[in-house]
């Protein structure tokens, strides 16, 4: 027994042998899941472990899952307190935002590959190579002497650390029933709420006590060493289910070149380029046109947006015209409830990053915060969130649907916008801010449970990971667009603000105190100068709030679409599962 319900075995196969969508009723058992012949070996090993291993196993993974959760968190908070500093410290806290804009990119598309790599190899190759990526883009942090360094070490990191996320995300799917899915999920959650309080007290002994480097490097040895435990289980289970009989794996006979032909057109590399490339080359000149010599008017900033849209625009030919494998999943795409999920996704994380990026400063610049008390109230989305989610879980398990559930909740989100824009302003009340981090928490934590499961529940068990990756790549797409919002909106008004706020006596200062957050914190609270500042602040933040309300109507367009099915008949999974 798991919560007071019985191990159960999905085990329906289709009459016809494949998974529909669009217009077909995906309530019906016969989409429930594909033929066993038509599986990929990764969906295969995951099966023959689940049919094979016990039910002190399959809790023990959950626990494990949860513990490396935990510790992935406690590292993202670590990192993402430090970022302003690390930028800082070359100068350029202005870029903080800009950092992110590849990186978000590069982990969003790359979930798609990973989604391959689960499929086509299995679950445990894909997240020991995202384990990997992860501790190689800490080291490359802990190394950085330069921001281009750091630049690169973010976007492994980004890839890595999105990456366990996602394998994490996928497993749990793989060992739950859709009725009882979110219930695990929002559990799992759970364990981001210690890291919310941790993290920031850490990361700022860390700042005071030792140094940036250790920070990153401490992680880049926690993180794999923990993650550990479920690569043994994934791996002891598997060959357990070999000695059983239990796994037949397709066997290609290909050469090691027919092969790397073969895996770059599944992973469609060519596609995943141009798409990175196009969003980057054209979202960057937005944030880094205030380091130009002349700018809009310079020359590369136009050429990069120009040649973003048209590299964009080549992404679009190549992926409906020649791509072997699109890389986008275009046929359960023209699903109308996977394209208001990605909509949903897509609006949410631009309305997030158009001022998400600058939060932790603003905090400490306006409001006098320190690190630790700082990372603690942005981390309050996080806490309210998850201490939500298993309520949200449950609802869905019990109600068997979610679309009227986020329905509901729209109108929260639409009020919580609102609210930020009210208290985010010199002068507010610290209460006021968390009440309003509140209540974007559980709205947007409901919409983005509501929103996977959306997705989950119209594809057969072959294609939960794909889908997982295509509304993780409108996320990170969105988080991208907000990202460039907001740092457009930061480098090109904050200086202006600063220039003509600033005394006299600090004017010819101004570039180096716009490029350094530890510049702006050594001026005493009160001064005239720290005023200048303060007021810079709060006009950039409520521009950057205006310009992520503006999104937020098309979450309604994007719940509105989909289709309301009733999980509790949908068949998926298959083996000792909850």
């Amino acid at each position: 027994m798991v919560g007071g319900q019985p191990i159960v075995t999905d085990e329906k196969e289709p009459q016809d042998g494949t998974a529909k969508s669009g217009g077909a009723d995906p309530s019906e058992d016969a989409d429930s899941e594909t033929k066993n012949e038509r599986k990929q070996n990764g969906v295969r090993k995951i099966e023959a472990i689940t049919s094979t291993w016990s039910y002190t196993a399959l809790v023990s993974v959950f626990v494990m899952i949860w513990i490396t959760e935990f510790t992935h968190s406690f590292q993202q908070q670590i990192v993402g307190n430090l970022a302003p500093y690390v930028t800082s410290s070359f100068s350029r806290h202005g870029l903080t935002a800009t950092v992110g804009i590849v990186a978000s990119l590069a982990g969003g598309t790359s979930q798609l590959v990973f989604a391959k790599i689960c499929d086509v190899w299995g679950r445990l190759e894909c997240y020991i190579l995202t384990h990997f990526l992860c501790m190689l883009g800490l080291i490359l942090m802990a190394v950085a002497n330069n921001i281009e360094t750091y630049a690169a070490a973010t976007v492994f990191w980004e890839v890595g650390s999105g990456g366990i996320g996602y394998v994490q995300t996928v497993l749990i799917s793989d060992l739950t029933s859709l009725r009882n899915r979110m219930v695990i999920y929002t559990m799992n959650a759970t364990s981001a709420i210690g890291p919310v309080f941790a993290g920031p007290v850490v990361a700022q002994l860390f700042l005071q006590h030792s140094n940036l480097k250790w920070a990153f490097g401490a992680f880049a040895i926690i993180m794999p060493s923990v993650g550990s435990g479920i690569m043994i289980s994934l791996l002891y289970n598997l060959r357990q289910a070999k000695k059983l009989g239990k796994l037949e794996l397709n066997e290609s006979g290909r050469t090691w070149y027919s092969s790397a032909v073969f895996y770059a057109k599944e992973v469609d590399i060519i596609g995943m380029f141009l798409l990175v490339a196009g969003f980057a080359i054209f979202l960057l000149p937005f944030s880094l046109v205030s380091y130009s010599a002349h700018g809009w008017k310079t020359g590369y900033v136009i050429a990069m947006i120009v040649l973003g849209v048209f590299i964009l625009v080549a992404f679009g030919f190549w992926e409906y015209f020649f791509a072997p494998i699109p890389m986008i999943p275009w046929a359960n795409l023209k699903d109308r409830t996977t394209f208001g999920a990605g909509l949903l996704a897509c609006t949410l994380f631009i309305s997030f990053g158009a001022w998400g990026s600058y939060f932790s400063s603003y905090l400490q610049v306006v409001h006098q915060q320190t690190v630790a008390h700082a990372g603690t109230i942005i981390g309050i989305y996080t806490i309210a969130s998850c201490t939500w989610g298993p309520f949200v879980g449950l609802l869905i398990r019990y109600t068997k649907h979610y679309k009227w559930i986020a329905i509901l909740f729209i109108p929260v989100a639409l009020l919580a916008t609102a609210l930020l824009i009210l208290f985010r302003s010199p002068g507010t009340k610290i209460g006021y801010i968390i009440m309003a981090q509140i209540f974007k928490a559980t709205s947007g934590g409901t919409l983005i449970i509501c929103e996977q499961l959306a997705v989950m529940a119209i594809v057969a068990h072959n294609e939960v990971a794909i889908m997982l990756a295509a509304i993780g790549l409108f996320a990170s797409i969105g988080s991208s667009i907000g990202r460039a919002i907001s740092g457009a909106i930061w480098t090109n008004e904050l200086p202006e603000y600063l220039l003509a706020a600033l005394p006299e006596d600090q004017k010819a200062n101004a570039t180096a105190i716009y490029g350094d957050l530890t510049i702006q914190l050594s001026f005493p609270f009160n001064s005239p100068t720290r005023d200048a500042i303060v007021y810079a602040y709060g006009e950039v933040q409520r521009k950057m709030l205006i310009a992520g309300a503006c999104f937020m109507p098309l979450a309604l367009v994007g719940v509105l679409m989909w289709r309301n099915i009733n999980v509790g008949k949908k068949k998926q999974t298959a083996g000792n599962v909850w």
